[in-house]
């Protein structure tokens, strides 16, 4: 069922990204760009005693933009302000956390959580020296009713051949966000699995991004980034690790 409802999400979104794009590509035509796609995705988990600790995600890649509206895999929003050294954007957003009771026998007894869908908002300013992004949102699907507050510090290195944008920045998770993926409630609790309720915790990070040409209209797209947690999710009974590596990879057709 959790992956019924996990094609759902997913379907509800693209959808509403494709409209998002060709609403803006019919008011605006300057600056249109479309690209679309298919890759995947895999990353470490935290709970304990998973049968499988990797996760591994097919998804179709779709990134579109004009003046007005964007496209960014799972996330699609509209600029507010567009300028070459600042970009305001607000947006929606699939998030990518959740779990099933039957996901590892550690968890038998827990409630399902859910994945959710975020909206949000970011700025970002670009110097000579680099690019500073803070990003925000809340859940916008009354999952955990919680949000999260993102800070980033980006590099980009761009080549004939190749464009690198390595990062490094720090997340804050507010303690309803936290609570709900990485809590244990009361009726949850067993002898083996101590009752837990967490606050807000602060994770950071460091990533790498990367765009490829392979050919005049064909480019290979991807990243890694690696999260260290802090001790409010680390000290979690159902938590394993403190850290997960996460990356994605997939080929793309310019169109436009």
């Amino acid at each position: 069922m959790q992956e019924v409802n996990n094609y759902r999400v997913r379907g509800v979104l693209v959808c509403l990204m494709i409209l998002l794009w060709a609403g803006g590509a019919q008011a605006f035509d300057d600056g249109r760009k479309l690209s679309i796609g298919f890759g995947g995705a895999a990353s470490s988990r935290l709970y304990k005693d998973l049968e499988n600790d990797k996760r591994y995600l097919p998804m179709p890649l779709i990134f579109g933009e004009d003046r007005r509206f964007f496209v960014e895999g799972i996330k699609a929003g509209v600029k507010v302000i567009n300028m070459e050294q600042c970009r305001l954007d607000v947006f929606i957003a699939r998030g990518i956390n959740g779990y099933e009771a039957s996901d590892s026998p550690y968890l038998e007894g827990m409630a399902e959580r859910k994945e959710a869908i975020e909206a949000g908002a970011r700025i970002t300013y670009w110097s000579p020296v680099g690019g500073i992004k803070l990003s925000g949102s809340l859940d916008a699907s009354d999952t955990y009713n919680g949000g999260e507050a993102t800070l980033a510090y980006l590099m980009p290195i761009r080549t004939r051949r190749f464009t690198l944008v390595p990062s490094a920045g720090s997340t804050w998770r507010s303690g309803k966000q936290v609570d709900y993926y990485y809590g244990v409630r009361e009726n949850e609790a067993t002898d083996f699995r101590k009752a837990y309720k967490p606050e807000a915790d602060v994770s950071g990070f460091v990533a790498m991004e990367f765009d490829v040409p392979l050919t005049a209209n064909l480019n290979m797209v991807g990243g890694v980034k690696a999260e260290y947690f802090g001790d409010e999710i680390h000290n979690s009974p159902i938590v394993n690790e403190d850290y997960i590596v996460a990356g994605h990879l997939g080929v793309v057709v310019t169109l436009l």
